[in-house]
């Protein structure tokens, strides 16, 4: 029942701020068509709603000139035929990627784990990788080059979809990708705990961090900095000077169920502690810790809305917190299980499904 006002809910505030489109319904993402981009509350869903007709965004527009816009494009292609060589069971795939030049996107199928790369021409490029049944690892992105994961090791392609190695130098479990006018680098998280970077030629270098417990990487582009946080503390290394040393750590009590991980927003990373009872912000430039936000319940989640805000459910109740310890807690939230940042807003799931944009705070439906 709950599920059925959530769906309502995001259909009205689709409607609201641009023309919907078909969701597909779907138990994981694999269910979903290669393009859409999240498994929602039973749903199929692209997480941007703005579409554009010149670069790949992950969404196909739903008026309008759609020839030309090339997500489009990959919406017609039928990634499972064009596996039809290799595997004879349905694939399913990992997320997809974008480089605004080409789509990637890694499948499991009956024969192994499969690379496979599709450009705006639709030129599909198709590489085997290990014969594994591992579930598929999201690629990702660093300039022109793309990173796949694999189960017992990593795979490099270059521009123009081109494959340039595999390496057993280390397995990757998480990465992200930076280039800031140089090379392009990932930095990752290993299956035995270590964080390393590895360059556009495959070379691994190991930096000064060993993981205790789940690993969370967040990744300043305008600040070149990379954070690393686990279950005992967070380290921030500076990109542009020495970024195998750590330049601050902070020692912080992260061992948490169900908190939440670290985000960034706002010169900020916001970090739960262990017992889901405080946030804490710590300041990305000056490398200190804010003022601790306290709660009188659990951190059951967090995340950024649409306009930037930071907020966090605790006991039902939606509060937005600002990094000089402020709280602002939404009246008539005190019912909210989870919510979604969309079209600008804060939609809420609860007995009282609920949009809340910019200062203004609108029930969509009561359930009694």
């Amino acid at each position: 029942m709950k599920r059925f006002f959530f769906v309502f809910l995001l259909t009205t505030t689709f409607i609201a701020c641009f023309q919907p489109v078909n969701a597909p319904e779907c138990r994981s993402l694999a269910d979903c068509p290669v393009t859409n981009l999240s498994c929602e509350q039973g749903y199929c869903f692209n997480e941007q709603p703005a579409c554009s007709s010149t670069v790949l965004d992950g969404c196909c527009m739903s008026q309008g000139d759609r020839k030309s816009d090339k997500d489009c494009l990959l919406h017609q292609i039928d990634l499972q035929n064009a596996l039809k060589n290799i595997t004879r069971a349905p694939a399913s795939f990992s997320q997809p990627v974008s480089d605004g030049t080409g789509l990637y996107v890694e499948a499991s199928t009956d024969k192994g784990l499969v690379m496979v790369g599709v450009d705006t021409d639709k030129r599909i490029v198709v590489k085997e990788a290990d014969n594994s049944s591992s579930t598929p690892f999201k690629p990702v992105i660093a300039g022109d080059y793309v990173l796949f994961p694999l189960s017992d090791s990593f795979a490099l392609w270059g521009p123009g979809m081109q494959f340039l190695l595999k390496s057993e130098a280390a397995t990757v479990i998480s990465a992200l990708g930076y280039t800031s006018g140089g090379p392009a680098f990932f930095y990752a998280v290993t299956k035995d705990g270590r964080l390393i970077s590895i360059n556009n030629k495959g070379s691994v270098k190991e930096l000064d961090f060993t993981a205790h417990g789940q690993v969370f990487l967040e990744l300043w582009h305008e600040k070149g900095m990379l954070t690393a946080c686990d279950d005992a503390s967070c380290l921030f290394f500076d990109l542009s000077s020495n970024p195998s040393v750590p330049v601050a750590e902070f020692n912080i009590p992260l061992k948490r169920a169900s908190t939440g991980q670290p985000l960034i927003n706002g010169g900020f990373l916001w970090v739960p502690e262990g017992q889901g009872l405080d946030l804490y912000p710590i300041d990305a430039t000056k490398h200190e810790r804010a003022k601790t936000i306290n709660f009188n319940g659990r951190i059951r989640t967090s995340g950024i809305s649409g306009n930037g805000r930071v907020w966090v459910i605790t006991n039902g109740t939606v509060t937005i917190v600002s990094s000089d310890g402020g709280k602002d807690e939404l009246s008539g939230t005190n019912s909210a299980v989870s919510a979604v940042d969309i079209c600008g807003g804060l939609a809420v799931l609860g007995d009282k499904p609920g949009l809340y944009t910019g200062n203004k705070w609108t029930w969509t439906m009561a359930v009694s």
